[in-house]
């Protein structure tokens, strides 16, 4: 990773580790206008606008470092749609909905941040093509950065920690902070933007990892689903003000859970199904073309195929009813 990577990094890390310092100092007081953090007597959804400095910092800090290194055309677009995603995630009503005591816009909130906002933010970057010898190969590393993300999850909706999350605005931010970097670990070795992914981390892997990442929402959708008592009694003792019992916004938490990760992961594992049929028919055509084999397949997994064939004067448009 080179000098300005790393100082970029050190830059939001410093910036969000003194905005989070400021709010603790502040007497962990709630940092949101509305009915943010107080318990709603006369509940309106549409009231629940928030700026939440620490947060909106903190996503200003990644468009920052995000939108310039996206490419013109869909990596620039999944990138504003990432930060959209975000700014959503933290600013519109589904954050107060989330503090102020519905799970089912809590999880929903999780999903947002470290699942569709981390997977547009990264895909804006350019694909990694070199090895790297640092710390970021490591938790790139699909055997790393699955099981650190499911750790961290299972962490957060741990309800004795669970809880404590509607009264510290630290312990808030701190989660929000860790859906999104271990969002991030997650998606690195299906879009393979930070490091590229092993040898034997290829389409067919990539499907089964999502595949995994599914199961994980589908575990937590059974247990909110199938518990038969509230998990959560701060959020049970606020769903009676938004007209919600604490079993059926459990169940609605498990229902977001579910649809969301069914989105994300099959979703994704329809895309790479494309992107990988589109690549073997482009390596085919160069392979034919007279291009060294080795080459080839170095250039279509690093995503230069269309680069190489632009350079070889060779289409990347499939044969008409051939292919």
């Amino acid at each position: 990773m080179n000098r300005s990577r790393v100082f970029a990094f050190l830059v939001i890390a410093c910036v969000l580790a003194a905005s989070i310092a400021v709010t603790a100092l502040s007497g962990d007081q709630s940092v949101h206008i509305g009915a943010i953090g107080s318990t709603p007597t006369t509940p309106h959804w549409w009231a629940l606008w928030s700026i939440p400095p620490v947060e909106t910092i903190g996503i200003a800090l990644v468009a920052l470092y995000v939108l310039p290194r996206a490419r013109p055309g869909w990596h620039r677009a999944a990138g504003i749609s990432g930060v959209l995603v975000l700014l959503v995630a933290v600013c519109s009503p589904v954050a107060g909905l989330a503090h102020d005591g519905l799970l089912a816009f809590h999880m929903l909130q999780h999903t947002l941040i470290g699942g569709f906002g981390a997977m547009l933010v990264l895909a804006a970057l350019p694909r990694a093509t070199e090895p790297v010898e640092s710390i970021v190969r490591w938790v790139s590393h699909p055997a790393v950065g699955f099981p650190l993300w499911v750790i961290s999850t299972a962490f957060w909706l741990a309800p004795a920690l669970h809880d404590q999350l509607l009264s510290s605005n630290v312990l808030w931010i701190a989660q929000q902070v860790s859906f999104f970097v271990f969002g991030i670990l997650v998606w690195c070795p299906v879009l393979e933007r930070f490091a590229p992914a092993p040898e034997w981390f290829g389409t067919g892997v990539k499907c089964g990892y999502m595949v995994g990442v599914w199961f994980v929402g589908l575990g937590i959708a059974n247990v909110f689903w199938f518990s038969g008592t509230p998990l959560y009694p701060g959020h049970a003792a606020l769903d009676a003000a938004w007209g919600f019992g604490p079993l059926r916004d459990q169940a609605n938490a498990g229902t977001v859970m579910m649809v969301t990760h069914c989105i994300l992961s099959f979703g994704t594992i329809a895309i790479l199904f494309f992107a990988s049929a589109r690549e073997q028919g482009l390596q085919q055509r160069l392979i034919e073309a007279g291009l060294d084999p080795d080459e080839v397949r170095h250039a279509v997994r690093s995503g230069e195929g269309g680069a190489l064939a632009a350079r070889a004067g060779i289409s990347v448009i499939s044969r008409p009813g051939i292919d």
